[in-house]
Protein backbone atom coordinates (compact mmCIF):
# COMPACT_ATOMS: atom_id res chain seq x y z
CA UNK A 1 0.00 0.00 0.00
CA UNK A 2 1.07 3.62 -0.43
CA UNK A 3 2.99 5.21 2.43
CA UNK A 4 0.15 7.62 3.22
CA UNK A 5 -2.14 4.66 3.91
CA UNK A 6 0.37 3.18 6.36
CA UNK A 7 2.03 6.12 8.14
CA UNK A 8 0.13 9.31 7.32
CA UNK A 9 -3.51 8.35 7.64
CA UNK A 10 -6.07 11.11 7.38
CA UNK A 11 -8.95 9.65 9.39
CA UNK A 12 -10.44 13.12 9.95
CA UNK A 13 -10.53 13.83 6.21
CA UNK A 14 -13.65 13.34 4.07
CA UNK A 15 -14.32 9.73 3.07
CA UNK A 16 -13.25 10.29 -0.56
CA UNK A 17 -9.85 11.60 0.60
CA UNK A 18 -8.84 9.28 3.43
CA UNK A 19 -7.41 5.83 2.89
CA UNK A 20 -9.10 2.47 3.47
CA UNK A 21 -7.28 1.56 6.70
CA UNK A 22 -7.95 2.52 10.31
CA UNK A 23 -5.30 4.01 12.56
CA UNK A 24 -4.00 2.63 15.84
CA UNK A 25 -2.12 4.33 18.67
CA UNK A 26 1.59 3.58 19.01
CA UNK A 27 3.59 3.46 22.23
CA UNK A 28 4.39 7.15 21.63
CA UNK A 29 1.52 9.49 22.53
CA UNK A 30 0.18 11.34 19.50
CA UNK A 31 1.71 9.09 16.85
CA UNK A 32 -0.73 6.82 15.07
CA UNK A 33 -0.08 4.40 12.21
CA UNK A 34 -2.01 1.84 10.19
CA UNK A 35 -3.89 -0.95 11.90
CA UNK A 36 -1.79 -3.36 9.82
CA UNK A 37 1.41 -2.46 11.69
CA UNK A 38 0.72 -3.47 15.31
CA UNK A 39 4.26 -4.74 16.00
CA UNK A 40 5.74 -1.52 14.68
CA UNK A 41 3.29 0.45 16.83
CA UNK A 42 4.74 -1.30 19.87
CA UNK A 43 8.28 -0.15 19.09
CA UNK A 44 7.62 3.34 17.71
CA UNK A 45 9.70 4.84 20.55
CA UNK A 46 12.72 3.34 18.75
CA UNK A 47 11.77 4.67 15.29
CA UNK A 48 11.62 8.05 13.60
CA UNK A 49 8.68 8.54 11.23
CA UNK A 50 9.55 11.12 8.58
CA UNK A 51 6.30 12.30 7.09
CA UNK A 52 7.66 14.86 4.66
CA UNK A 53 10.87 15.33 2.71
CA UNK A 54 11.75 18.37 0.66
CA UNK A 55 14.54 18.18 -1.89
CA UNK A 56 16.41 20.88 -3.74
CA UNK A 57 14.94 19.74 -7.06
CA UNK A 58 11.35 19.63 -5.84
CA UNK A 59 10.79 16.13 -7.17
CA UNK A 60 11.75 12.49 -6.89
CA UNK A 61 14.77 12.74 -9.19
CA UNK A 62 17.39 11.99 -6.53
CA UNK A 63 15.54 8.88 -5.36
CA UNK A 64 15.17 7.69 -8.92
CA UNK A 65 18.83 8.34 -9.60
CA UNK A 66 20.14 6.44 -6.58
CA UNK A 67 17.78 3.50 -6.93
CA UNK A 68 18.05 3.17 -10.69
CA UNK A 69 14.31 3.66 -11.09
CA UNK A 70 13.92 6.53 -13.47
CA UNK A 71 15.50 8.14 -16.44
CA UNK A 72 18.91 9.03 -15.03
CA UNK A 73 21.91 6.71 -14.97
CA UNK A 74 22.88 5.01 -11.74
CA UNK A 75 25.96 6.32 -9.96
CA UNK A 76 29.00 4.16 -10.72
CA UNK A 77 29.29 3.00 -7.11
CA UNK A 78 25.83 1.38 -7.39
CA UNK A 79 26.64 -0.60 -10.51
CA UNK A 80 27.61 -4.22 -9.95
Amino acid sequence: PPHQDMFDLKNDAPREVRGPFREIQTNVPGIRISEHLPRMAGMMDKLVPIRSIVGAEGGHDNFQCFTGRGTRNQPTWLKG
